[in-house]
């Protein structure tokens, strides 16, 4: 079987899928066969993965090309990769970009239905799997920075375009591996995004928008209100995430958007758990962080009204750059 990196996906927005009958799977309309030029790929048994509103299943072809297809049970607003590399300047970051990004089509149009029943099918390259998995196996340090390094430079890659991530957790960030033995991670979920600071910007409340919201979003904050995504939103996602990766004991459930600390907590409990945050922050559990580092780590998890003082994406991408860093 060929690997996926044989595969030229690169080429995806130049590539017509269309979808050949539908079937059911755990009560999703899904297609049977995605028809691409020369290739006909069908649905195998092999559920990649399954969340609240869609499923992913593997796709492959008589030469063993293999796809992920995600078909959501809603007419959900859909993006393809393409357009968001089309959105840069320069033709290196461009493809440097695209070696950062899950690549991603949509094959149906707005308020597509069948039936009764409005859905949306994305085709996405096929990867070994997403990292939830992978931590709890407890990779090599240098792994472990490779990641965060790759997943802040796809957020970088976003934000030059326009765009911001508000759904950073392990199920949207994919690993695969080379030939050389040498992880390769790339975030995905991209129907996830939403543009910077416009009239459209995507405007969020604890309830919607993000698994792990920033506290300025949390109740005791806005009240509910309608918050527009910032750059700063993304950093708190970002901060959990690098905790998540190194400090396996890091309890990031109490911060799940459906949590009490999230919905009920006053001002005064969010700022004594965020103090909490920055006290288990230490040398100890991030021994490879010089001081003035850990201390930018810290500033993540600073009460809603300094969030300012959270720092760059720039910032991290340096800290845990392994090599060949520019």
């Amino acid at each position: 079987m060929k690997s996926i990196q044989s595969y030229k996906f690169l080429n995806m927005n130049k590539i017509n899928y269309s979808i050949k009958e539908f079937g059911i799977v755990r009560n999703y309309i899904v297609p049977k066969y995605i028809k691409s030029k020369g290739s006909t790929f069908q649905k195998t048994n092999k559920i990649l993965g399954q969340g609240g509103h869609g499923i992913v299943i593997e796709y492959q072809d008589r030469y063993g090309n293999q796809i992920a297809v995600k078909t959501l049970n809603y007419a959900a607003l859909c993006k393809n990769t393409s357009g968001f590399l089309t959105k840069l300047s320069k033709v290196d970051k461009i493809k440097k970009c695209s070696l950062k990004l899950v690549k991603q089509k949509c094959i149906t149009q707005d308020n597509f239905r069948v039936g009764n029943r409005y859905i949306t099918v994305i085709v996405m390259e096929k990867m070994a799997g997403d990292i939830s998995n992978l931590i709890n196996i407890k990779p090599p340090m240098k792994v472990k920075r490779d990641l965060i390094y790759n997943v802040t430079e796809a957020i970088m890659c976003l934000q030059e375009a326009g765009e911001c991530f508000l759904d950073l957790k392990p199920q949207n960030v994919f690993y695969d591996i080379n030939k050389r033995g040498r992880y390769i991670f790339k975030l995905g979920d991209l129907d996830g995004i939403t543009v910077f600071n416009t009239s459209k910007s995507h405007q969020f409340t604890q309830y919607a928008g993000t698994t792990y919201p920033p506290p300025e979003t949390w109740f005791a904050y806005s009240n509910n209100r309608r918050i527009k995504c910032t750059k700063t939103h993304t950093m708190w996602s970002l901060g959990l995430f690098i905790l998540m990766v190194f400090i396996p004991e890091f309890n990031y459930n109490k911060f799940y958007w459906d949590h009490p600390n999230v919905k009920e907590s006053s001002k005064r409990e969010v700022k004594k758990l965020l103090k909490s945050i920055r006290n288990f922050i230490t040398p100890k559990k991030l021994p490879f962080l010089k001081t003035k580092d850990l201390n930018k780590i810290k500033n993540i998890f600073i009460i809603p009204s300094k969030q300012k003082r959270r720092p760059t994406l720039k910032s991290l991408y340096n800290i845990f750059c392994v090599q060949n860093c520019n």
